[in-house]
């Protein structure tokens, strides 16, 4: 019984790890985006914004449902990183 318990602990800490770091990629991404637009012209055009924001919420839904749904990448009954079959079609 605490052999199972462990183990869905340690599966839960990794997937909430790996959704951190999908997350992480998504913050650094747009924020060093921001930074540099506003380091060249000091001001954000409303496209660029606009266009930002809706990849930010693509993404975001996609990690949301990756949580039911093993979209971008899933842990397998040996707590091992796998990516999904769609995101090893992007690369």
């Amino acid at each position: 019984m605490s052999s199972s318990i462990n183990l869905i602990a340690v599966y839960i800490a990794d997937f909430v790890g790996i959704l951190l770091l999908f997350l992480y990629n998504l913050v650094m991404g747009t924020g060093f985006l921001a930074l540099i637009v506003r380091h060249i012209s000091k001001e954000i055009p409303k496209a660029q914004y606009i266009t930002v924001m809706i990849i930010t919420v693509m993404e975001a839904d996609l990690l949301l449902v990756n949580i039911f749904y093993p979209i971008v990448f899933s842990i397998d009954e040996n707590n091992v990183y796998r990516r999904a079959a769609s995101a090893k079609a992007v690369e």
